[in-house]
């Protein structure tokens, strides 16, 4: 039976007052499961963009309720909620925000470091990691050195130092040619496949093959479900 890592029940979210109010979510229920990689597809202006800010707990929905790991983060404080994204859910963001003023071997450590870790053990975890990239070679290098193929690994990289069972990747092919896309959809589907849920939303037909699952989207609301 599949483990549910995420589940999002009537999910509603709008933006403005009056007239001028949108309904971005119109009552979202979906489930993300550990061991599969998901897409999510729709037209800019879907609504996917608000769907991925709730899951990852950025933005709380204005009805319905989220669950992650069986908590529900929709009645979570603030500080909850950052406690939960430090330690159980990894996300690698379009706008990579690497800091080109730290290594490689920095960068992915950061997040130990800012959760109070001491920097011999996050030095030595990002080291695992970077190992897990096949880029040792690499580790004290600026990320500016780096293309935007091996850029992406990096930050996928950080958002896994702090095992996270849950990584959330927006767009992670946007900016990438054919081969690095295809590597880095790749290396998403083998975490998924060891146990991890990897939710990824995307434009890009090409890495659909990578999939277990693709989730549609359109007007805020989900259109189509379909195991591969």
């Amino acid at each position: 039976m599949k483990e549910v890592a995420i589940s999002c029940r009537n999910i509603r979210k709008s933006y403005g007052a009056n007239e001028c109010r949108v309904e971005a979510l119109k009552g979202i229920n979906l489930d993300v499961y550990h061991g599969q990689l998901t897409l999510m597809v729709g037209p800019s202006g879907s609504g996917k963009t608000t769907l991925l800010s709730i899951l990852t707990t950025i933005l709380t929905p204005d009805e319905g309720d989220l669950y992650i790991l069986d908590q529900n983060a929709s009645k979570m404080t603030e500080d909850e909620k950052a406690h939960l994204r430090s330690t159980s859910l990894g996300v690698v963001f379009q706008s990579l925000y690497l800091i080109p003023t730290l290594t490689i071997q920095e960068n992915i450590a950061l997040p130990l470091l800012v959760a109070g870790q001491s920097e011999e053990v996050a030095s030595a975890k990002a080291m695992e990691i970077l190992n897990q990239l096949n880029m040792t070679k690499r580790a004290h290098f600026s990320p500016l050195s780096l293309s935007r193929g091996q850029q992406q690994r990096i930050a996928i990289g950080r958002a896994m130092i702090n095992e996270s069972s849950i990584l959330v990747c927006d767009e992670p092919t946007s900016s990438l040619d054919q081969a690095s896309g295809l590597e880095i959809m790749g290396f998403l589907r083998e975490l998924a496949h060891a146990s991890r849920a990897v939710f990824v939303v995307t434009h890009d037909h090409r890495i659909f093959p990578f999939a277990d699952r693709i989730v549609s989207m359109n007007d805020g609301l989900l259109t189509t479900e379909n195991e591969i």
